[in-house]
């Protein structure tokens, strides 16, 4: 999710980002002394013994901290000892919660995406749960958690979050144009010449002005949006996403995936581009377009959309096509007072009672298959057809963060510069490809 950082906290920001990136480690930041944790008890306590007042911090729509507050209620009565001091932060989420660490104030849970922890991890600012995930044998059920993603919540070997969910990229369709361009829905047989073919379709002119007033296709120029062609494809950034050690990108996968893209836009005009955009001002979610490659999270938006929606994937032809999925848990700090009492509140969010209650909202996948398959979720009011994908794609998905400690700032000088240009259409896309491996290669040597 990106913020743009406001003026009272661009001081603070600075300060935390010399103090907090670069250096291996926190020597700048306030010092307390780590409560000693038994690794052969941690984590085992009856939830009766476990006690302490814990700060817990996280984002999100109103519904969204409503449902938190709904997990910390159940929470309560579970752990009638703990006392949680929730302290939602809706602005510039990263900077505010690295500037409380730097000023020794840290949360003793945090929400938050793998890209933080792995960071954090690097400058040894967080609690190793190796021992917790160890001593509570169930998160490792294939049967019950989609244990696959584990490995974004990892550092050196080592459990660094409790994990909450994740949320693949796929395609939303308008059911209601498809049908009114007498098109046929998506499959899991669609290829990408079938995908050309409808997108030829609903591109539509519909005052004979020589003017598109319905496109095929949302522009989806957003990092994850591209990653995932790039990924139907069997396309990849890095040799592995979690130990990266090979930078992939200028790949024939990526090329071919980045033309398709590019070629919607400059080459068939079946997308928008930027002044296109404009004049489309309802989108997909105004029934303007007709399909769009986003987040599931969208599915809670877009259910009071004024049309039927379809969910489908695009067309995966690779051999090695795949998803891209964003993916979300809870860390705690080393300087916890209280490891077991924040150890408590972070893996109940793991844990059925707590996953049914975040997985109620619709906006993350949970973690647990049961609940995240479950009829309440799938059948949501206003959900999709074929809304199940949003389960079953997790399977075949893959964290879209590449864990490095200089992840943003990589993503911030290397990435977006080059798409940005590639957009405006002011280089092609082996230039692209080639400016965003040299960047990395460069970026992936620091760290």
């Amino acid at each position: 999710m990106k913020r743009k950082l406001t003026a009272a906290f661009l001081c603070l920001s600075m300060a935390a980002g010399l103090a907090l990136t670069g250096c291996g480690n926190s020597s700048d930041a306030p010092k307390e002394e780590t409560p000693k944790v038994d690794e052969k008890t941690a984590g085992t306590l009856d939830p009766q013994e476990v006690e302490g007042e814990i700060t817990f911090t996280a984002w999100g729509s109103d519904a969204e901290l409503e449902c938190d507050q709904a997990v910390l209620d159940a929470f309560a009565k579970k752990y009638p000892n703990v006392k949680v001091d929730f302290e939602p932060i809706n602005d510039d989420y990263l900077t505010k919660v690295e500037t409380m660490i730097l000023a020794g104030e840290a949360p003793d849970v945090i929400y938050g995406h793998p890209r933080y922890f792995q960071k954090w991890a690097s400058q040894d600012l967080l609690l190793d749960l190796t021992p917790y995930f160890e001593n509570n044998k169930d998160f490792f059920n294939e049967d019950v958690y989609a244990t696959n993603i584990y490995d974004a919540f990892t550092y050196d070997g080592k459990y660094i979050s409790t994990v909450n969910g994740a949320d693949t990229f796929l395609l939303f369709y308008n059911k209601d144009l498809f049908d009114e361009a007498k098109v046929e829905y998506p499959t899991e047989e669609w290829t990408w010449d079938d995908f050309l073919a409808a997108c030829e379709k609903l591109t539509i002119d519909k005052d004979g002005d020589g003017e598109t007033d319905q496109y095929a296709i949302s522009p989806c120029s957003g990092r994850e949006q591209l990653e995932a062609y790039m990924a139907a494809f069997g396309g990849e950034m890095y040799d592995d996403v979690n130990n990266p050690t090979e930078v992939k990108v200028n790949s024939k996968e990526n090329a071919q995936a980045l033309q398709m893209w590019h070629d919607l836009i400059f080459k068939y005009g079946y997308a928008p581009d930027a002044e296109g955009s404009e004049v489309v001002t309802g989108g997909f979610d105004g029934g303007q377009i007709a399909m769009d490659v986003d987040g599931v999270y969208q599915c809670v938006y877009r259910s009071g959309v004024d049309f039927n929606m379809g969910l489908a994937a695009l067309p995966m032809e690779a051999r090695n096509s795949h998803y891209v999925s964003l993916m979300a848990g809870y860390c705690i700090p080393k300087t916890t007072k209280y490891p077991e009492a924040a150890w408590a509140l972070a893996s109940f969010m793991q844990e059925k009672e707590g996953q049914e209650i975040l997985a109620s909202t619709g906006l993350i996948t949970t973690v647990d298959k049961d609940v995240a398959s479950s009829d309440a979720v799938i059948n949501m009011e206003g959900a999709p057809d074929n809304h199940i994908l949003r389960v079953t794609s997790l399977d075949n998905a893959v964290n879209v963060d590449a864990k490095l400690p200089n992840w943003t700032e990589t993503m911030d000088m290397v990435w977006q510069p080059a798409i940005d240009k590639l957009y405006n259409g002011d280089v092609t896309v082996e230039e692209a490809l080639e400016e965003i491996q040299a960047g990395l290669e460069e970026k992936l040597a620091e760290k």
